[in-house]
Protein backbone atom coordinates (compact mmCIF):
# COMPACT_ATOMS: atom_id res chain seq x y z
CA UNK A 1 0.00 0.00 0.00
CA UNK A 2 1.88 3.23 -0.95
CA UNK A 3 1.38 6.24 1.12
CA UNK A 4 -0.24 9.31 -0.51
CA UNK A 5 1.16 12.43 -1.85
CA UNK A 6 4.17 10.17 -3.10
CA UNK A 7 3.23 10.56 -6.51
CA UNK A 8 2.61 7.24 -6.84
CA UNK A 9 -0.33 5.86 -7.71
CA UNK A 10 -1.79 3.32 -5.27
CA UNK A 11 -2.36 -0.57 -4.95
CA UNK A 12 -5.22 -2.37 -4.46
CA UNK A 13 -4.67 -5.42 -2.67
CA UNK A 14 -6.34 -8.31 -4.49
CA UNK A 15 -6.99 -11.90 -2.72
CA UNK A 16 -5.65 -14.92 -4.04
CA UNK A 17 -7.71 -17.24 -6.17
CA UNK A 18 -8.21 -20.65 -4.84
CA UNK A 19 -7.79 -23.18 -7.74
CA UNK A 20 -7.84 -26.68 -7.30
CA UNK A 21 -4.98 -28.37 -9.65
CA UNK A 22 -7.75 -31.16 -10.76
CA UNK A 23 -11.41 -28.97 -10.37
CA UNK A 24 -9.91 -26.77 -12.88
CA UNK A 25 -8.80 -29.36 -15.35
CA UNK A 26 -12.37 -30.93 -14.70
CA UNK A 27 -14.29 -27.80 -15.56
CA UNK A 28 -12.26 -26.88 -19.08
CA UNK A 29 -12.38 -30.38 -20.22
CA UNK A 30 -14.99 -31.20 -22.84
CA UNK A 31 -14.81 -34.88 -22.30
CA UNK A 32 -16.95 -34.36 -19.08
CA UNK A 33 -19.77 -35.46 -20.77
CA UNK A 34 -18.47 -38.55 -22.33
CA UNK A 35 -16.10 -40.12 -19.46
CA UNK A 36 -14.24 -43.18 -20.12
CA UNK A 37 -15.50 -45.49 -17.20
CA UNK A 38 -12.26 -48.42 -17.83
CA UNK A 39 -10.64 -47.38 -14.96
CA UNK A 40 -13.36 -47.72 -12.22
CA UNK A 41 -13.39 -50.81 -9.92
CA UNK A 42 -15.58 -53.84 -11.57
CA UNK A 43 -18.19 -53.68 -8.72
CA UNK A 44 -18.78 -50.39 -9.77
CA UNK A 45 -19.09 -50.83 -13.31
CA UNK A 46 -21.32 -54.22 -12.67
CA UNK A 47 -23.68 -52.14 -10.40
CA UNK A 48 -23.74 -49.15 -13.14
CA UNK A 49 -24.57 -52.47 -15.36
CA UNK A 50 -27.82 -53.60 -12.98
CA UNK A 51 -29.27 -50.46 -12.45
CA UNK A 52 -29.62 -49.76 -16.24
CA UNK A 53 -31.94 -52.67 -16.21
CA UNK A 54 -34.55 -51.16 -14.43
CA UNK A 55 -34.23 -47.46 -15.38
CA UNK A 56 -32.40 -44.41 -17.01
CA UNK A 57 -29.42 -44.19 -14.38
CA UNK A 58 -29.20 -40.94 -12.19
CA UNK A 59 -25.47 -39.18 -11.34
CA UNK A 60 -24.54 -36.43 -9.16
CA UNK A 61 -21.51 -35.13 -11.21
CA UNK A 62 -19.52 -32.53 -9.75
CA UNK A 63 -15.61 -31.76 -11.09
CA UNK A 64 -14.04 -35.02 -11.93
CA UNK A 65 -16.48 -36.80 -9.60
CA UNK A 66 -19.60 -38.84 -11.02
CA UNK A 67 -21.26 -40.94 -8.41
CA UNK A 68 -24.20 -43.15 -9.63
CA UNK A 69 -27.40 -42.66 -7.43
CA UNK A 70 -28.33 -46.44 -7.83
CA UNK A 71 -31.72 -46.23 -5.71
CA UNK A 72 -32.64 -43.39 -8.14
CA UNK A 73 -34.25 -44.16 -11.34
CA UNK A 74 -35.91 -42.36 -13.93
CA UNK A 75 -38.19 -45.64 -14.64
CA UNK A 76 -40.60 -44.21 -17.55
CA UNK A 77 -37.59 -44.65 -19.66
CA UNK A 78 -35.40 -47.43 -20.53
CA UNK A 79 -32.19 -48.46 -22.24
CA UNK A 80 -32.32 -49.44 -26.28
CA UNK A 81 -29.44 -51.87 -27.14
CA UNK A 82 -28.23 -50.21 -30.87
CA UNK A 83 -25.37 -52.57 -32.04
CA UNK A 84 -22.78 -51.48 -34.67
CA UNK A 85 -19.53 -52.20 -36.56
CA UNK A 86 -16.64 -53.20 -34.27
CA UNK A 87 -14.40 -50.73 -33.94
CA UNK A 88 -10.95 -50.37 -32.39
CA UNK A 89 -9.52 -47.75 -30.98
CA UNK A 90 -6.71 -46.73 -28.59
CA UNK A 91 -6.19 -44.33 -25.97
CA UNK A 92 -2.31 -43.26 -24.66
CA UNK A 93 -2.12 -41.05 -21.83
CA UNK A 94 1.39 -39.17 -21.82
CA UNK A 95 1.15 -36.21 -19.47
CA UNK A 96 -1.49 -34.69 -16.97
CA UNK A 97 -3.37 -32.85 -19.36
CA UNK A 98 -3.92 -36.10 -21.22
CA UNK A 99 -5.55 -37.73 -18.37
CA UNK A 100 -7.59 -35.17 -17.19
CA UNK A 101 -8.70 -35.22 -20.87
CA UNK A 102 -9.59 -38.76 -21.25
CA UNK A 103 -9.98 -40.55 -17.85
CA UNK A 104 -11.20 -37.23 -15.70
CA UNK A 105 -13.09 -39.48 -13.30
CA UNK A 106 -9.78 -41.42 -12.15
CA UNK A 107 -7.23 -38.78 -12.98
CA UNK A 108 -6.37 -37.86 -9.42
CA UNK A 109 -6.02 -41.79 -8.50
CA UNK A 110 -4.40 -42.61 -11.82
CA UNK A 111 -1.64 -39.64 -11.69
CA UNK A 112 1.05 -41.37 -9.44
CA UNK A 113 1.15 -44.34 -11.74
CA UNK A 114 1.61 -42.02 -14.60
CA UNK A 115 4.76 -40.22 -13.30
CA UNK A 116 6.16 -44.35 -12.49
CA UNK A 117 5.39 -46.09 -15.73
CA UNK A 118 5.91 -42.78 -18.40
CA UNK A 119 2.40 -43.71 -20.01
CA UNK A 120 -1.08 -44.73 -19.61
CA UNK A 121 -2.65 -46.37 -22.43
CA UNK A 122 -6.12 -48.20 -23.35
CA UNK A 123 -7.09 -50.68 -26.00
CA UNK A 124 -10.68 -50.95 -26.82
CA UNK A 125 -13.11 -52.62 -29.55
CA UNK A 126 -16.44 -51.30 -29.79
CA UNK A 127 -19.58 -52.95 -31.13
CA UNK A 128 -22.46 -50.91 -29.47
CA UNK A 129 -24.27 -48.61 -27.15
CA UNK A 130 -26.83 -48.32 -24.79
CA UNK A 131 -29.44 -45.47 -25.82
CA UNK A 132 -31.82 -44.25 -23.47
CA UNK A 133 -35.52 -44.40 -25.20
CA UNK A 134 -39.16 -43.72 -23.90
CA UNK A 135 -40.02 -40.52 -21.75
CA UNK A 136 -37.77 -37.86 -21.24
CA UNK A 137 -35.96 -37.98 -18.42
CA UNK A 138 -37.86 -34.93 -15.82
CA UNK A 139 -39.00 -34.60 -11.79
CA UNK A 140 -42.11 -36.46 -12.48
CA UNK A 141 -40.17 -39.37 -14.17
CA UNK A 142 -37.86 -39.85 -10.77
CA UNK A 143 -38.34 -42.33 -8.31
CA UNK A 144 -36.52 -43.97 -5.28
CA UNK A 145 -34.03 -42.28 -2.81
CA UNK A 146 -31.18 -39.83 -3.08
CA UNK A 147 -33.03 -38.42 -6.07
CA UNK A 148 -32.97 -34.67 -5.05
CA UNK A 149 -29.09 -35.02 -5.02
CA UNK A 150 -29.40 -36.03 -8.89
CA UNK A 151 -27.90 -33.38 -11.68
CA UNK A 152 -27.04 -35.53 -14.40
CA UNK A 153 -28.75 -38.69 -16.22
CA UNK A 154 -27.04 -41.40 -18.35
CA UNK A 155 -28.20 -40.77 -21.53
CA UNK A 156 -26.19 -43.62 -23.42
CA UNK A 157 -23.28 -46.62 -22.85
CA UNK A 158 -20.85 -47.68 -25.18
CA UNK A 159 -19.94 -51.59 -24.96
CA UNK A 160 -17.20 -54.21 -26.07
CA UNK A 161 -13.88 -54.72 -24.59
CA UNK A 162 -10.93 -52.99 -23.37
CA UNK A 163 -7.35 -53.91 -21.93
CA UNK A 164 -5.81 -51.10 -19.55
CA UNK A 165 -2.27 -50.63 -19.04
CA UNK A 166 0.85 -49.08 -17.99
CA UNK A 167 4.39 -48.31 -20.08
CA UNK A 168 4.32 -50.92 -22.92
CA UNK A 169 3.03 -48.36 -25.37
CA UNK A 170 3.08 -49.78 -29.07
CA UNK A 171 5.50 -48.44 -31.53
CA UNK A 172 5.06 -48.81 -35.37
CA UNK A 173 7.15 -51.84 -36.74
CA UNK A 174 6.17 -54.48 -39.14
CA UNK A 175 2.39 -54.98 -37.26
CA UNK A 176 -0.57 -52.46 -36.46
CA UNK A 177 -1.92 -52.26 -33.55
CA UNK A 178 -5.14 -54.20 -33.62
CA UNK A 179 -7.17 -52.05 -30.79
CA UNK A 180 -6.36 -55.25 -28.04
CA UNK A 181 -3.14 -55.58 -27.81
CA UNK A 182 -0.39 -55.59 -30.00
CA UNK A 183 -0.83 -57.07 -33.91
CA UNK A 184 2.26 -58.84 -35.14
CA UNK A 185 5.71 -57.47 -35.65
CA UNK A 186 4.74 -54.54 -33.36
CA UNK A 187 7.13 -54.27 -30.58
CA UNK A 188 7.33 -52.31 -26.92
CA UNK A 189 9.49 -49.45 -25.69
CA UNK A 190 9.01 -50.24 -21.99
CA UNK A 191 7.71 -53.43 -20.18
CA UNK A 192 3.60 -53.64 -19.64
CA UNK A 193 1.70 -53.53 -16.43
CA UNK A 194 -2.01 -54.54 -17.14
CA UNK A 195 -3.89 -52.42 -14.69
CA UNK A 196 -7.40 -53.62 -15.64
CA UNK A 197 -9.09 -55.52 -18.49
CA UNK A 198 -12.67 -56.48 -19.65
CA UNK A 199 -14.60 -58.25 -21.92
CA UNK A 200 -13.18 -61.05 -24.38
CA UNK A 201 -11.96 -59.84 -27.76
CA UNK A 202 -12.77 -63.02 -29.72
CA UNK A 203 -16.38 -63.00 -28.26
CA UNK A 204 -16.30 -59.35 -30.26
CA UNK A 205 -15.75 -60.58 -32.89
CA UNK A 206 -18.87 -62.21 -33.63
CA UNK A 207 -20.66 -58.92 -32.78
CA UNK A 208 -22.99 -57.45 -36.15
CA UNK A 209 -25.26 -54.05 -36.59
CA UNK A 210 -28.48 -56.37 -36.48
CA UNK A 211 -27.40 -57.39 -32.42
CA UNK A 212 -30.49 -56.82 -30.44
CA UNK A 213 -27.75 -57.03 -27.56
CA UNK A 214 -23.97 -57.39 -27.55
CA UNK A 215 -22.25 -61.10 -27.77
CA UNK A 216 -21.99 -62.78 -24.48
CA UNK A 217 -18.61 -61.86 -23.28
CA UNK A 218 -18.38 -58.45 -25.00
CA UNK A 219 -20.56 -56.10 -23.06
CA UNK A 220 -18.40 -54.48 -20.60
CA UNK A 221 -18.89 -50.75 -20.08
CA UNK A 222 -16.32 -48.69 -21.60
CA UNK A 223 -17.60 -44.66 -21.95
CA UNK A 224 -20.73 -43.05 -20.47
CA UNK A 225 -22.47 -39.94 -22.04
CA UNK A 226 -24.10 -37.50 -19.52
CA UNK A 227 -26.72 -35.06 -19.71
CA UNK A 228 -27.58 -32.35 -17.22
CA UNK A 229 -31.25 -32.57 -15.93
CA UNK A 230 -33.57 -29.89 -17.16
CA UNK A 231 -33.75 -27.08 -14.55
CA UNK A 232 -37.48 -27.43 -13.33
CA UNK A 233 -36.43 -30.85 -11.52
CA UNK A 234 -34.61 -28.34 -8.61
CA UNK A 235 -37.76 -26.86 -7.52
CA UNK A 236 -39.59 -29.60 -8.18
CA UNK A 237 -40.72 -32.50 -5.57
CA UNK A 238 -39.28 -36.18 -6.93
CA UNK A 239 -41.52 -38.98 -7.09
CA UNK A 240 -41.11 -41.27 -4.05
CA UNK A 241 -41.03 -44.89 -3.84
CA UNK A 242 -44.29 -46.73 -2.52
CA UNK A 243 -45.01 -46.17 1.67
CA UNK A 244 -42.75 -43.07 1.44
CA UNK A 245 -43.91 -39.11 1.07
CA UNK A 246 -41.49 -36.00 0.02
CA UNK A 247 -40.73 -34.10 3.52
CA UNK A 248 -38.99 -31.08 1.32
CA UNK A 249 -35.55 -32.32 1.41
CA UNK A 250 -35.79 -36.34 0.90
CA UNK A 251 -38.33 -39.46 0.83
CA UNK A 252 -39.09 -40.58 4.31
CA UNK A 253 -41.41 -43.29 5.89
CA UNK A 254 -44.91 -42.08 5.73
CA UNK A 255 -46.36 -41.98 8.80
CA UNK A 256 -43.37 -41.85 10.75
CA UNK A 257 -43.53 -37.96 11.85
CA UNK A 258 -46.93 -37.00 13.95
CA UNK A 259 -48.11 -33.92 12.87
CA UNK A 260 -48.37 -31.17 14.77
CA UNK A 261 -52.10 -30.66 16.59
CA UNK A 262 -54.22 -28.26 15.05
CA UNK A 263 -58.23 -28.44 16.42
CA UNK A 264 -57.22 -28.67 20.50
CA UNK A 265 -57.13 -24.98 21.45
CA UNK A 266 -53.95 -23.60 23.21
CA UNK A 267 -53.75 -23.79 27.41
CA UNK A 268 -53.55 -20.40 27.94
CA UNK A 269 -56.39 -19.89 26.00
CA UNK A 270 -59.02 -20.04 28.69
CA UNK A 271 -58.52 -18.99 32.55
CA UNK A 272 -57.02 -22.07 34.05
CA UNK A 273 -60.47 -22.28 36.67
CA UNK A 274 -62.54 -23.19 33.53
CA UNK A 275 -62.06 -26.53 32.27
CA UNK A 276 -61.87 -27.02 27.95
CA UNK A 277 -64.16 -28.65 26.43
CA UNK A 278 -62.90 -31.07 24.19
CA UNK A 279 -64.92 -31.16 21.11
CA UNK A 280 -67.25 -33.69 20.20
CA UNK A 281 -66.43 -36.20 17.22
CA UNK A 282 -69.23 -36.23 14.68
CA UNK A 283 -71.10 -39.01 14.77
CA UNK A 284 -70.21 -41.87 12.40
CA UNK A 285 -72.48 -43.15 9.99
CA UNK A 286 -73.29 -46.65 10.97
CA UNK A 287 -72.25 -49.00 8.48
CA UNK A 288 -74.80 -50.27 6.03
CA UNK A 289 -76.34 -53.31 7.09
CA UNK A 290 -76.25 -56.85 4.68
CA UNK A 291 -79.63 -56.51 4.06
CA UNK A 292 -79.31 -52.94 2.56
CA UNK A 293 -76.05 -53.84 0.60
CA UNK A 294 -78.38 -56.77 -0.25
CA UNK A 295 -81.72 -55.48 -1.03
CA UNK A 296 -81.76 -55.07 -4.35
CA UNK A 297 -80.44 -58.59 -5.40
CA UNK A 298 -82.71 -60.41 -2.67
CA UNK A 299 -85.70 -58.49 -4.10
CA UNK A 300 -84.72 -59.50 -7.41
CA UNK A 301 -84.60 -62.83 -6.35
CA UNK A 302 -88.22 -63.22 -4.40
CA UNK A 303 -89.71 -61.92 -7.61
CA UNK A 304 -88.64 -64.38 -9.93
CA UNK A 305 -89.06 -67.17 -7.66
CA UNK A 306 -92.66 -65.52 -7.09
CA UNK A 307 -92.81 -66.21 -10.96
CA UNK A 308 -92.14 -69.63 -11.75
CA UNK A 309 -93.99 -70.32 -8.66
CA UNK A 310 -96.89 -69.55 -9.48
CA UNK A 311 -96.11 -71.15 -12.96
CA UNK A 312 -95.50 -74.22 -11.06
CA UNK A 313 -98.89 -73.63 -9.35
CA UNK A 314 -100.86 -72.80 -11.61
CA UNK A 315 -100.27 -75.40 -14.74
CA UNK A 316 -100.06 -78.03 -11.56
CA UNK A 317 -102.96 -77.05 -9.69
CA UNK A 318 -105.05 -77.25 -13.48
CA UNK A 319 -103.21 -80.34 -14.09
CA UNK A 320 -104.56 -82.19 -10.66
CA UNK A 321 -108.15 -80.65 -11.44
CA UNK A 322 -107.72 -82.05 -14.98
CA UNK A 323 -107.62 -85.75 -13.95
CA UNK A 324 -109.79 -85.43 -10.94
CA UNK A 325 -112.53 -84.45 -13.42
CA UNK A 326 -111.70 -87.41 -15.61
CA UNK A 327 -112.44 -89.72 -12.31
CA UNK A 328 -115.22 -88.12 -12.15
CA UNK A 329 -117.24 -88.60 -15.18
CA UNK A 330 -115.72 -92.14 -15.27
CA UNK A 331 -116.80 -93.63 -11.54
CA UNK A 332 -116.40 -97.24 -14.07
CA UNK A 333 -112.49 -96.20 -13.75
CA UNK A 334 -111.84 -97.17 -10.39
CA UNK A 335 -113.70 -99.17 -7.44
CA UNK A 336 -111.99 -98.42 -4.39
CA UNK A 337 -108.11 -99.35 -3.98
CA UNK A 338 -108.83 -100.98 -7.77
CA UNK A 339 -108.62 -98.84 -10.82
CA UNK A 340 -108.66 -99.92 -14.32
CA UNK A 341 -105.69 -98.71 -16.69
CA UNK A 342 -107.09 -95.90 -17.11
CA UNK A 343 -108.17 -95.21 -13.78
CA UNK A 344 -104.09 -96.03 -12.59
CA UNK A 345 -103.24 -93.25 -15.52
CA UNK A 346 -105.52 -90.80 -14.20
CA UNK A 347 -104.47 -91.41 -10.98
CA UNK A 348 -100.65 -91.17 -11.80
CA UNK A 349 -100.80 -88.18 -13.46
CA UNK A 350 -102.85 -86.50 -10.56
CA UNK A 351 -100.13 -87.33 -8.32
CA UNK A 352 -97.44 -85.95 -10.69
CA UNK A 353 -99.34 -83.05 -11.28
CA UNK A 354 -99.57 -82.24 -7.50
CA UNK A 355 -96.11 -82.56 -6.61
CA UNK A 356 -95.44 -79.83 -9.58
CA UNK A 357 -97.95 -77.30 -7.77
CA UNK A 358 -96.16 -78.17 -4.42
CA UNK A 359 -93.20 -77.09 -5.70
CA UNK A 360 -94.64 -73.88 -7.59
CA UNK A 361 -96.10 -73.33 -3.61
CA UNK A 362 -92.99 -73.62 -1.99
CA UNK A 363 -91.41 -71.10 -4.32
CA UNK A 364 -94.09 -68.78 -4.34
CA UNK A 365 -93.41 -68.73 -0.05
CA UNK A 366 -89.59 -68.18 -0.71
CA UNK A 367 -90.31 -65.15 -2.54
CA UNK A 368 -92.20 -63.54 -0.41
CA UNK A 369 -90.06 -64.59 2.20
CA UNK A 370 -87.12 -62.92 0.06
CA UNK A 371 -89.59 -59.98 -0.67
CA UNK A 372 -90.53 -58.86 2.70
CA UNK A 373 -86.61 -59.22 4.05
CA UNK A 374 -85.70 -56.50 0.87
CA UNK A 375 -86.24 -53.33 3.02
CA UNK A 376 -86.50 -51.29 -0.01
CA UNK A 377 -90.12 -53.63 -0.60
CA UNK A 378 -93.32 -53.03 1.28
CA UNK A 379 -94.99 -55.07 -1.23
CA UNK A 380 -97.78 -57.31 0.70
CA UNK A 381 -97.64 -60.66 -1.22
CA UNK A 382 -100.81 -63.25 -1.44
CA UNK A 383 -100.75 -66.51 -2.16
CA UNK A 384 -104.00 -68.41 -4.29
CA UNK A 385 -104.39 -71.69 -2.29
CA UNK A 386 -107.21 -72.82 -5.44
CA UNK A 387 -104.17 -75.24 -7.09
CA UNK A 388 -103.32 -76.32 -3.53
CA UNK A 389 -106.91 -77.57 -2.48
CA UNK A 390 -107.56 -79.28 -5.94
CA UNK A 391 -103.52 -80.70 -5.43
CA UNK A 392 -104.74 -82.05 -1.58
CA UNK A 393 -107.05 -84.66 -3.18
CA UNK A 394 -105.16 -86.88 -4.55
Amino acid sequence: MALPGCGTRPVTAKAPEWKPEGETKCKITKSQSRPLIIEWPSNDRVALEATMKDGVALVRATGCEVEVLHRCKASSSRYGYRGTSKESDSVSIRDEDDLYANLPLGAASLSGKLQTSGSLNVNMAVVGRYISEGNEVNAGSLQGDGCERATHYISAVSVGAFTFFAGGAAEAGAGVNTGLGVGAGARTSSSREELKSGGNVASCDLATRKDSEPPDGCGALLRIEIVPLPEERRTANPACPPGKSWDGSRCVESGGALPAPTSRPAATSRPASTPTARPRPAPSTPPPSSLSKLSSPVFTAGGYSLIFGTILLSSGGIGAFQQKRKLEENPGWCSGDRCTEEGTSARKAGRAFSIVANVGAGLMALGGVLIWLAPSSKTTVGLSLDGLRFAGEF
